[in-house]
């Protein structure tokens, strides 16, 4: 019996089957590689950076910034405030509880 038939095994070394897992895996790392800086990271640059305008009189109100995060990272705003608290909870580990006061938002 010669002919093959759709229902036939057909053998595939074991090195095959490996190049395939490892090329997969590979790609699946370098797609993570050029995603960027995370959203944490994102919201924590914000939050320094509003921190670091303090000095100079140009810092916003944490309002502000929540709403920078919300249209930088495309998220809602308890998402972005939850972002904005952990970058803060962040930032006074490394610096200890002396961050500066930040401005105070108008409510509208």
């Amino acid at each position: 019996m010669s002919s093959t038939s759709a229902n036939s095994i057909v053998e595939i070394p074991i090195t095959d089957l490996v190049e395939v897992k490892e090329t997969t895996k590979k790609k699946q790392q370098k797609a993570k590689e050029n995603k960027g800086p995370s959203k944490s990271q994102i919201a924590r640059d914000l939050v320094q950076q509003n921190f670091n305008n303090v000095a100079s009189g140009s810092a916003v109100s944490r309002s502000q910034v929540i709403k920078q995060i919300m249209q930088t990272c495309g998220m809602g705003e308890a998402g972005a405030s939850t972002y904005y608290q952990n970058a803060v909870t962040a930032i006074k580990k490394e610096v200890g509880n002396d961050l500066p006061k930040l401005p105070l938002g108008t409510s509208k």
